[in-house]
């Protein structure tokens, strides 16, 4: 690779600091030089390309967001997908879009990026009407409509790395990435911003930031003090946005999970709901409960992704129809149902590395699956199910508030609610116990399970059980 990019350098492309280039022409030069090869990286293994790529951008001093890490956090972001140093202008051709705030630890090439400027002021009634989106690492965040997005561009990709788009987010994700800046405030919140921090993280008018609103409910932040929640949610506040990149896929929780023959999947953010449309849930926790009914349901007959609102008793009624072949909301596309042979080596890694629990999220019960990389949040307890144990109910032995959930999810934690069973219209057992659908069939009649009762199990349920669904999608 070296030797492909020496034989630029001897085609009369400038570095910085050659004698007879300025800074702004090198930069400039290279860029170009840049553009016009990648055309014959066609020719090169993924591999190989990536290893060019990250020769040129070493050559004239950014690095790539691909390979960014928790030490790049508070470098400049621009539109092409490098790195810069903060406190100084970008180069020339290069648009600065934010702030590297926060990359996921262990996993590079993932995080948040704090918008350079403020989006207009809004008030709460405007953002609770946003539409909303699980992004990185299970965040939630409130996705900024165009007319409030005011100079912020709508980006969905950042040079080769898929983006979120901008959005607000939770009240922890602003603490995480004001801590991860270097805040100094003397509260344990991290909401005060060092004037040390970097020189982009001011508003529009270049003030440093006083107070905003983010997604928890009613809360907004304020500078160099701690949290305080509104009742008057016609008050206006900037909105400082956010949004994510990295490889986690669209609507998916980041943790993967090991289902056997080398593959590994992402589960979906959320249940699969039919509201007219489909989507995921906004929460790991949702669902829909007795409230059942047409374009508004969640628990589904067998396979009826071409037929939703099918609640016939009639076992002869169903065919299997795959949910996540239709159009899901947010464009998440390739999603699908576990088969029962993955559902097999899913459970046997649970148990084998006790990366199953029982909990009440928010006031609702459920299984909470771990990641196969693992690590506890700071702050958070963990007990899982005893593994020699075929009576264990205890659903309050992991409880957690809607906000030490975050925490969990984004370390890479699945929630399955206790959304109950549907026999026609009538439904039994929501906050009870999990019933989850998958791919394939038991007899001509029924189909594999995924439920817990006194432990976690696989069975089977006629065609026209109401079921929960809980797509996957398949690790690249």
């Amino acid at each position: 690779m070296k030797q492909k990019l020496l034989a630029m350098l001897a085609a009369g492309v400038c570095l910085l600091g050659m004698t007879g280039c300025s800074k702004e022409d090198d930069v400039y030069t290279m860029m170009q030089t840049n553009g016009s090869y990648t055309g014959l990286l066609t020719k090169a293994d993924a591999a190989e390309g990536a290893g060019i790529n990250k020769e040129l951008a070493s050559a004239i001093g950014y690095d790539l967001l691909s390979g960014a890490t928790p030490a790049d956090v508070g470098m400049v972001v621009c539109e092409a997908g490098h790195l810069h140093t903060a406190k100084a202008p970008v180069p020339v051709g290069c648009t600065a879009v934010g702030i590297l705030a926060h990359v996921a630890n262990p996993n590079p090439g993932q995080g948040l990026i704090l918008a350079l400027q403020d989006a207009p002021r809004q008030t709460w009634t405007a953002i609770q009407g946003w539409q909303s989106e699980t992004l990185y690492n299970g965040t939630t965040l409130k996705l900024l409509p165009d007319t409030a997005r005011g100079h912020l561009a709508a980006y969905t990709q950042l040079g080769n790395i898929a983006v979120s788009g901008w959005g607000v987010g939770q009240k922890a994700d602003y603490e995480a990435i004001f801590k991860n800046l270097g805040s100094k405030s003397a509260n344990d919140k991290g909401t005060g911003l060092d004037s040390n921090v970097n020189v982009y993280i001011t508003s529009a008018n270049g003030d440093s930031i006083t107070n905003g609103w983010c997604a928890s409910e009613n809360s907004h932040w304020l500078y160099g003090d701690n949290w305080h929640d509104l009742y008057y949610t016609d008050y206006l506040y900037p909105v400082r946005a956010i949004m994510s990149y990295g490889e986690v896929p669209r609507g998916a929780v980041n943790g993967k999970f090991t289902i056997g023959n080398g593959k590994m999947v992402y589960f979906s953010k959320g249940n699969l709901q039919y509201v007219g449309t489909w989507q995921f849930a906004e929460h790991q926790w949702d669902c829909f409960g007795t409230d059942q009914r047409d374009n508004h349901r969640d628990l589904f007959g067998w396979g009826t992704a071409s037929n939703p609102n099918n609640v016939s008793t009639g076992v002869g009624d169903y065919s299997w129809s795959e949910w996540g072949t239709t159009p899901i909301a947010n464009a998440a596309t390739g999603y699908r149902t576990l088969t029962s042979d993955e559902c097999i080596e899913l459970m046997s890694n649970l148990r084998k590395y006790n990366h199953s629990g029982l909990a009440t999220v928010n006031g609702v019960r459920g299984v909470v699956m771990l990641c196969d990389k693992w690590t506890l949040p700071s702050g958070c307890t963990f007990t899982p199910i005893p593994q020699d144990s075929d009576t264990y109910t205890d659903w309050n032995s992991n409880t957690y508030t809607a906000e030490q959930w975050a925490a969990m999810e984004a370390a890479g934690a699945v929630f399955l609610p206790c959304a109950g069973q549907r026999n026609g219209t009538l439904t039994d057992l929501v906050n009870v116990y999990p019933f989850y659908w998958l791919s394939s069939k038991w007899s001509d009649r029924e189909a594999y399970t995924l439920s817990y009762t006194n432990k976690l199990n696989m069975g089977y349920a006629i065609y026209s059980t109401g079921m929960s669904v809980r797509l996957v999608k398949d690790a690249e």
